[in-house]
């Protein structure tokens, strides 16, 4: 029971056990908003009585991929003590903060510009703290996928967090070659290392400012700004290969595009998707929380599951040569939550579920186009 003895998953075969010492930290259980309302509101539902809360809320500032550390300081107070059933309220865009109905005095108070924060909580029980981190972010409608989206909306450092080296791995492990089109390029930097490869490649994104950032990196004429729910592929003639690393989520008519890309493939093309899993178990755990709805231009992703995937694949005429559905997908810095990320990654047992159950967020799949 949180409070007493904490377990977590094993480490080593062995379980990882908070002491019930006094002084000594332990996790606080809560209730919370991971994605605020669309006026900015969070909230916190107690499920331990406690005295001498302390609550501070920063700007998330991102070290690497996924931990983050404090920014600059939005919200700070302190109250004398919360019950079981409690509620926190917290408007982001604001900085104002409700215990309840009740409005609380913030110690710092600072109106943010950004789009995630990260909430640190501590709780006093008896002798025992409690502490808990917490990611949120704002929901955004139809913000342009500019350069706020590539360094810091959605990825903290677009060019630190592509994986080039996965990306090759994958290429010659199917030995991919010829003319390859990258839908969705982002910057250029899957596409000019397939260049670097040897192959003809091209790559298209509804994204003017990446378009720009790509043409630095591979040539106007080898890159084109387009939205496929509006337009169809601009480059002549058919490819070999087609590429769409992360894309698929993004389109308002996810099967329509495929149908595009069906027709610009040759005979015998490979396509290449990775993509996010409607139907996943964190998905199903976490509802409006799930982190596949962080990205603000997720326009399709309810759409693109497992089951949809493949029968769109099989009625457009592909052969599925390789399917994968078996990652967790969790960002921000709540430990409970890279915990059950971590068990899923550590353990094979969990990790074959996934995988037996297309319960994973992220499916993978390479494809073959039939000849007829």
């Amino acid at each position: 029971m949180l409070g007493r003895e904490i377990y977590f998953f094993p480490t080593e075969n062995r379980p990882i056990v908070f002491s019930a010492e006094p002084d000594t930290l332990y996790l606080l259980p809560l209730c919370y908003s991971y994605r605020a309302s669309s006026e900015g509101t969070i909230t916190y539902e107690f499920l331990e009585d406690g005295k001498d809360l302390e609550y501070e809320l920063f700007e998330l500032e991102f070290t690497d991929k996924f931990r983050g550390v404090n920014g600059l300081l939005c919200l700070s107070f302190s109250y004398p003590s919360v019950e079981r059933g409690d509620t926190l309220r917290i408007n982001i865009t604001d900085s104002m903060a409700w215990l309840n109905s009740k409005l609380i005095t913030s110690k710092a108070h600072y109106r943010s510009p950004g789009r995630k924060f990260n909430a640190q909580i501590r709780l006093q029980q008896g002798e025992k703290f409690f502490s808990r981190s917490c990611t949120h972010y704002l929901q955004y409608a139809d913000k342009p996928i500019a350069r706020d989206y590539y360094f810091g909306d959605d990825y903290s450092d677009y060019p630190k967090q592509t994986d080039i080296n996965g990306a090759l791995k994958l290429v010659n492990q199917f030995s991919l070659q010829g003319r390859l089109l990258e839908i969705g390029c982002a910057l250029g930097i899957y596409t000019s290392a397939f260049l670097n490869m040897g192959f003809d490649a091209y790559g298209l994104d509804i994204s003017e400012f990446a378009i720009q950032e790509a043409e630095k990196r591979i040539g106007s004429e080898r890159v084109a700004l387009c939205d496929l729910d509006e337009s169809e592929i601009p480059f002549h003639g058919t490819f070999n290969v087609i590429w769409m690393w992360d894309v698929l989520e993004h389109s308002r008519d996810p099967y329509r595009l495929l149908q595009k890309v069906t027709r610009a493939a040759s005979p015998d093309a490979r396509l290449i998707i990775r993509t996010a899993n409607a139907n996943s178990l964190t998905h199903r755990l976490f509802g409006d929380d799930w982190e596949g709805f962080t990205d603000y231009s997720h326009y399709g992703i309810e759409q693109v599951s497992d089951k949809s995937l493949a029968h769109w694949l099989g009625e457009l005429g592909w052969k599925q040569d390789f399917w994968e559905c078996n990652s967790v997908w969790i960002e921000g810095v709540d430990p409970v939550l890279h915990r059950l990320r971590e068990a899923f990654g550590r353990l094979p047992e969990l990790k074959t579920l996934l995988s037996e159950r297309n319960l994973g967020d992220l499916i993978l799949v390479v494809a073959t186009k039939n000849e007829s």
